[in-house]
C-alpha cells in the first residue's frame, strides 16, 4: 500500500484565468478524467469530505507557510458501509454539533438520507468536474471545468510535497496573484455559509 503523503497546494477559481490556461495547453497531451463528486459541507468543520464513486475520501488542512500554501493531508478513503471507527472520522471532520453513533449497516443510502439531510449544519453539493492533469517540472498541474450547484466557473491547481516546487510553478504559470483559495471554502459559499472575499 502506497504511503499517504501530505501535499501542498495551491487553488484558484474563476474565468479569468486564460493566461495559465494558455500556458497548459501549451505544456504537451494532458490526462483528461471527468467525475461526478458530492461534497459533503459542514458550517463548522473545515475537512474536504467527498464521496466519489461510492467511495468517501477525506483531507484536512495541516498548515499553510508563509507562501500562503496550504498542506493538506489525506485521512480516510472508504468505501460503503463505513465501519464505525471510519464514520468517527468522517463526523469528527465535519465537526457536527449533536454527536451520533455509527448505524450498523452506514451504507450510502443511510449515510446521506439518515444522517446527512436532517441534520441542520450538514449540507450536500454536487460538483461535476472535467480535469485536465499535467506534470511540469515534476509538480502536478491541474485546470478542471467545474459545475458547482449548477453554476459553471473553472479551477486551476498546483500540487506537490515540495513547496518551494509548488510556488515556483505558481509564479511561472502566472498564479500568484491571485488568492489560494480551496474546495471547502469554496462550496461554503457557493451555499451562503461563507462571505465571499472582499
Amino acid at each position: 500500500m502506497p504511503a499517504i503523503i501530505s501535499r501542498w497546494e495551491w487553488r484558484v477559481f474563476g474565468e479569468s484565468l486564460s493566461l495559465a490556461g494558455a500556458i497548459l495547453d501549451g505544456a504537451g497531451s494532458p490526462r483528461v478524467s471527468e467525475s461526478e463528486d458530492l461534497y459533503v459541507v459542514s458550517a463548522q468543520g473545515r475537512g474536504n469530505v467527498k464521496i466519489r464513486d461510492g467511495r468517501l475520501e477525506i483531507k484536512e488542512l495541516q498548515a499553510v507557510n508563509d507562501s500562503r500554501l496550504e498542506q493538506w493531508l489525506p485521512v480516510l478513503k472508504a468505501r460503503f458501509p463505513l465501519g464505525p471507527d471510519e464514520f468517527t472520522r468522517v463526523w469528527s471532520a465535519l465537526d457536527p454539533r449533536g454527536r451520533v453513533k455509527s448505524p450498523p449497516d452506514c451504507d450510502l443510502d443511510r449515510f446521506l438520507d439518515d444522517l446527512i439531510e436532517p441534520h441542520p449544519e450538514l449540507h450536500t453539493v454536487k460538483v461535476l468536474k472535467k480535469r485536465s492533469s499535467y506534470l511540469i517540472k515534476d509538480a502536478l498541474a491541474e485546470i478542471a471545468e467545474l459545475t458547482i450547484a449548477g453554476k459553471v466557473t473553472r479551477t486551476i491547481c498546483v500540487e506537490d510535497v515540495d513547496p518551494d516546487r509548488v510556488i515556483a510553478l505558481v509564479r511561472s504559470l502566472k498564479l500568484d496573484g491571485f488568492r489560494n483559495t480551496n474546495y471547502v471554502s469554496v462550496l461554503r459559499r457557493a451555499i451562503g455559509l461563507e462571505p465571499n472575499p472582499t
